[in-house]
């Protein structure tokens, strides 16, 4: 059987994470970067993402300093990335 989709997101962005940390990329670049890869994510796209991969994608633009609002009851984790591009 093939990959998932969430599979393939999965993929997508550890990887997009691997080359953020190897390449050091910090704040404004990265958030400019993240904002260039994404542009066509929509918000249901972010929804296919497994929860565990969109918190290491949130987790690792804050550690890197990218404003990343919090996510809470009413603001999904999902919401937060979208808002991000």
């Amino acid at each position: 059987m093939g990959e998932t989709i969430k599979d393939k997101l999965a993929e997508f962005i550890e990887t997009k994470i691997y080359i953020y940390k190897k390449e050091d990329f910090l704040d404004n670049t990265l958030w400019t970067i993240f904002r260039e890869e994404f542009k066509e994510f929509t918000l249901e796209d972010f929804r296919k993402i497994r929860s565990d991969t969109r918190a290491k994608l949130r987790k690792h633009l804050l550690k890197k300093e990218v404003c990343v609002a919090k996510h809470n009851t009413r603001i999904t984790l999902s919401n937060v990335l979208f808002n991000i591009i």
